[in-house]
């Protein structure tokens, strides 16, 4: 068939599905357009938190380790996956095959992990509000960001230990997903390690879930004590409390519907319980792909300061724009001015010399150029400024009725 093409899927005991060409086309849209936005929008916030002086909080470094390991999950994962998808075949070496697994493993652990610390911090930084900066300080954040990548590089090194017969993993080539990791499928070799990293995956989201519903709740008492106690106008809260809380539910939603959909899915293979068709399998596992897509959007729409670093950023490189152009206008208008006065004018100012006994006769021949001989020149205020008792040597182009006159030097 012309208009279907065969996959095949570690993930069914056919090893055959079939996936049409439109949803091959729409599937390779869909990666390509979350790899951009992963490039593109966690580049922008690591520029802007390094430009921005008002970022450079325990929040903004935080921001910065997540949008570093999302943007190399853009360009180390989404990526070879997009070409292996496209081209509907293993394009890795085996040795580049365990390369993006354990890369893989170390990005979105250290991903996931740095969300789990922004929590932290956002907890923190509400209910002890008054010992945050004793208690949080920049060597502690240092500390956890060195900690998320060294926890994740740990991980990453089970499977390649050659324990797979105890379960603890192998990384293999998975053709219905177009990348390299551990194939759920295979029980016997993966089935220990899946299940430990599904279970870190949902005792993270249930820590993220419950510290946002405690300040959730405690944002709506706050407004309704501040509401009580407020005379005349009603204040509609506390803006500190309210836009932490709108800023990171709207985060951890966007990280639990990216990675809750995945997770089933790895349960219902390990557990065989159910086998998703081959489409539905590909979308639940390139959610977990967009949500570093998405992370850059929800803080450039939602994180004042992130905007206004933004709009500063773009401000200044507009200004350094256009004072490098007026800069250059400026030069090439006053060497306009000084090489370009036609014969027209340098006659007027001859003849107005002449007529003030300030100059000898100088008569201007037919010729293409012209070489103006020494002229003994009084001191007198019309030709001091013009003359400084130097010799210049004056080419005359002529042509029709206005000409420039190139002068060799000024002094």
């Amino acid at each position: 068939m012309a208009s279907e093409y065969l996959l095949a899927d570690n993930y069914s005991n056919s090893s055959l599905e079939l996936l049409s060409k439109s949803q091959i086309i729409v599937s390779s849209v869909i990666l390509c357009a979350a790899m951009l936005l992963a490039l593109i929008g966690n580049s922008l916030v690591i520029i802007v938190i390094i430009r921005s002086r008002s970022l450079h909080t325990n929040a903004g470094l935080l921001m910065a380790n997540l949008a570093v390991a999302d943007f190399l999950v853009g360009l180390v994962i989404m990526l070879p996956t997009l070409i292996a998808f496209i081209y509907r075949r293993n394009i890795y070496p085996r040795v580049l095959c365990v390369c993006q697994g354990s890369i893989i493993t170390i990005l979105v652990g250290a991903s996931t992990v740095t969300i789990l610390a922004i929590t932290t911090d956002r907890f923190i930084s509400i209910f002890l509000s008054l010992r945050y900066n004793s208690l949080v300080t920049t060597g502690l954040i240092l500390s956890t960001i060195a900690f998320s990548w060294l926890f994740a590089s740990a991980a990453s090194t089970i499977p390649l230990l050659g324990l797979e017969r105890f379960g603890l993993g192998r990384y293999e080539y998975l053709e219905g997903m177009s990348y390299c990791w551990l194939d759920p499928a295979a029980v016997d070799q993966n089935k220990s390690i899946i299940l430990l990293i599904a279970f870190y995956v949902c005792f993270e989201i249930f820590i993220i879930t419950t510290c946002y519903l405690i300040i959730f709740v405690y944002a709506r008492q706050s407004v309704r004590t501040v509401k009580t106690l407020s005379v005349g106008s009603i204040p509609k809260g506390h803006p500190k409390i309210t836009k932490t809380t709108k800023t990171v539910l709207i985060v951890v939603g966007v990280f639990m519907f990216c990675w809750i959909p995945s997770l089933v899915n790895k349960f219902l293979i390990v557990f065989n319980v159910k086998t998703l068709p081959l489409a539905v399998r590909l979308l639940f596992t390139w959610l977990t792909f967009f949500n570093s897509a998405a992370n850059p959007i929800i803080y450039g729409i939602f994180n004042r300061n992130f905007i206004n670093g933004l709009r500063r950023l773009f401000k200044k490189s507009m200004s350094e724009r256009s004072i490098i152009v007026s800069m250059s206008e400026r030069r090439s208008f006053r060497s306009f001015r000084r090489r370009s006065l036609s014969v027209s004018n340098f006659r007027r100012s001859l003849v107005q010399m002449r007529k003030s006994n300030t100059i000898q006769d100088v008569h201007l021949p037919q010729s293409n150029t012209l070489e103006v001989p020494d002229v003994p020149v009084r001191k007198s205020k019309s030709t001091e400024g013009l003359f400084k008792s130097r010799r210049r040597n004056i080419v005359i182009h002529s042509a029709l009725s206005e000409v420039p006159i190139e002068v060799e030097e000024v002094y």
